[in-house]
C-alpha cells in the first residue's frame, strides 16, 4: 500500500525587484507539517523563492507566539542558510514593520 504525499502550498504574495516569487504561508507549513524553517528556505532558496517574512511573523503572532521568540527564530535561521547581513537585513524590517503597525493602532 502505497502512501500518498500531501501537496505543500504556498501564497504567492509578490515578487522581489530580480524577479523571485515571495511566498507565504510558510508558518502554517511548518507548524502543520513539521518542516524545519532552515530546510524550507534551503529548498525555497534552491526553487529561487523569497518568504513572505512579514507574512510569517504576522501568522506566528496570531498563533501565540510572543513577538521577541519569533524574531529570534527568524534571525537564527536566516543567519544559518543566508549569513549575518541578510538576517540584520530582514530582522531590520520586520522591526520597522512592528513599529509602523503599532503607531496605527
Amino acid at each position: 500500500m502505497s502512501k500518498k504525499r500531501k501537496k505543500i502550498k504556498f501564497s504567492i504574495s509578490g515578487k522581489t525587484v530580480d524577479g523571485k516569487l515571495v511566498v507565504g504561508g510558510v508558518y502554517d507549513i511548518t507548524e502543520t507539517y513539521g518542516v524545519p524553517l532552515d530546510m524550507l528556505l534551503i529548498t525555497l532558496d534552491e526553487s529561487d523563492l523569497v518568504i513572505d517574512w512579514i507574512d510569517y511573523y504576522e501568522t506566528a503572532l496570531k498563533s501565540g507566539m510572543k513577538s521577541d521568540r519569533i524574531l529570534e527564530r527568524i534571525k537564527y535561521n536566516i543567519r544559518d542558510i543566508y549569513g549575518v547581513d541578510y538576517s540584520k537585513y530582514v530582522i531590520t524590517t520586520l522591526k520597522y514593520h512592528i513599529k509602523r503597525v503599532r503607531e496605527v493602532i
